[in-house]
């Protein structure tokens, strides 16, 4: 799926980037509220670990909880950090952040991310068992929330994931420098963000933003042990030395693209020096440029020259006016981010992300209906608004068939 095009805003800021050694804390709870639009519904999350999904086309919805089966405790809920998830290969993936799960009493960490991926034919197939139960021309409130476990998920990188390599290493860093024996900061205060981006050969890669150090480090080892391979042993997928907690330099933040590549290592295939920011993110590419929003409502543009390394540059930094809702509708391939002024008569907007985008006001409205989980009612408000002012449409459902599974 494509995620969106240029961005280039009504009111357009360049200004200088902020050093790689600042720190922006990020919020203990999502200010950007992302949903898909995908074959007649809408999908979003919240804190929790499960996607939640509703049809566009009737006036109360029937409302699904999506997820994967956790019943063994492989798989639990984030603690304080949003999944990060899309639509790939005709799957629902998602990335879910705990880094608490696994602890011993010694501070290390087993598995703290887990990526997983659902079929939706599979999701499909399964809520048509159901479709009948509710009345169809939605005429009625919700009364509940139904949920649906899928217990036959695509586990990506399972036993070698570079989001727990890369994290254990930071954890045990701070850990040291702060004194501390186990984990007991906010997760945010590591200063670990991600999100996750389609693989062409299948899958997915992941953008990280880490010590720059401990990336570069990472990296040199999988190329030495990938150049001078010992007979009998593996070669590195993602390792580190201790010479890199002994250098003089702070631990500067760097934008990391990883790849898992066919033989099944981890190679660091481009990085931003610079990043920016220090905080939660969503990335939307197009071609070899990538799009930025934060969760604080910020937006950046980073491309990659024909000589040298990628650059990135502010494109929206606008405290009064942040940005706080992004849908993005598969059919088209086009993204929308929704915006406020924060102010006592706010005055909403959207505009497609586009190379010419045209900023759009709506009406103000309550968005916020309690018979709907928040995150939900957020998305699906801005969805209708699209649909209202035709930016997008309503693809009709195929008929799926029924899942002898109930």
């Amino acid at each position: 799926m494509n995620s969106g095009t240029l961005i280039l805003l009504f009111i357009v800021y360049y200004a200088p980037c902020a050093s790689a050694g600042e720190k922006h804390d990020a919020p203990e709870t999502s200010g950007l509220q992302i949903g898909v639009v995908h074959n007649g519904s809408i999908y979003s999350t919240d804190l929790s670990l499960w996607v939640y999904q509703a049809q566009l086309s009737i006036k109360a919805p029937r409302v699904c909880r999506i997820g994967p089966w956790n019943a063994t405790g492989h798989v639990s809920e984030s603690i304080d950090f949003p999944p990060r998830w899309k639509f790939l290969d005709d799957l629902l993936v998602s990335v879910n952040a705990n880094p608490m799960e696994g602890m011993s009493d010694n501070g290390h960490h087993s598995v703290g991310f887990h990526t997983y991926g659902i079929p939706l034919s599979k999701i499909d197939r399964r809520l048509a068992i159901v479709t009948n139960l509710r009345d169809p021309k939605g005429g009625g409130r919700i009364a509940h929330v139904d949920e649906y476990e899928f217990d036959d998920c695509v586990l990506y990188a399972k036993s070698n994931n570079i989001l727990n390599a890369i994290f254990s290493q930071l954890c045990t860093f701070i850990n040291d420098r702060d004194n501390v024996l186990t984990q007991n900061h906010p997760f945010s205060n590591y200063e670990f963000f991600y999100d996750l981006l389609a693989a062409k050969s299948g899958g997915c890669n992941y953008v990280i933003i880490a010590s720059a150090s401990l990336q570069e480090e990472i990296e040199g080892l999988r190329k030495e042990s990938a150049a001078n391979p010992v007979k009998g042993k593996k070669p590195l997928a993602a390792d580190y030395s201790g010479d890199w907690k002994t250098g003089k330099e702070p631990l500067k933040p760097m934008l990391g693209f990883w790849h898992l590549d066919e033989r099944g290592q981890w190679a660091l295939v481009d990085k931003v020096k610079n990043p920016c920011f220090n905080e939660r993110f969503h990335v939307f590419p197009t071609g070899t440029a990538y799009y930025f929003v934060t969760d604080s409502g910020k937006v950046y543009l980073s491309k990659k020259p024909d000589k040298g390394e990628r650059t990135i540059e502010e494109v929206w930094i606008d405290k009064k006016r942040p940005i706080n809702g992004a849908i993005t509708d598969t059919a088209s391939g086009k993204t929308f981010l929704f915006g406020a002024e924060l102010i006592d008569s706010p005055k909403p907007f959207y505009f497609e992300l586009s190379e010419k985008p045209q900023l759009c006001p709506f009406e103000r409205r309550p968005l916020i209906d309690k018979s709907l989980p928040r995150s939900l009612d957020i998305s699906l408000s801005y969805a209708k608004v699209l649909l209202a002012d035709k930016k997008i449409k309503i693809e009709p459902r195929p008929e799926p068939k029924l899942d002898p599974k109930p």
